[in-house]
């Protein structure tokens, strides 16, 4: 994509980047997620517990 031969435009570089960015960051943010889930979930109600009671103690 980016192959240096100075006939592109700085912005259309800039747009093409963006629309990577947009499309693949979601779906990384998917994968770690589902990922998270699948290493952590049995711990997932304590760890929900200790953020509400940590949100709780804060307000």
């Amino acid at each position: 994509m980016l192959c240096g031969t100075g006939d592109q435009d700085p912005s259309s570089v800039l747009v093409a980047l963006l629309s990577y960015l947009l499309l693949m960051v979601p779906i990384q943010l998917a994968f770690f997620l589902c990922l998270a889930l699948l290493l952590f979930g049995h711990r997932l109600p304590q760890a929900t517990a200790n953020a509400v009671a940590f949100t709780s103690s804060l307000a």
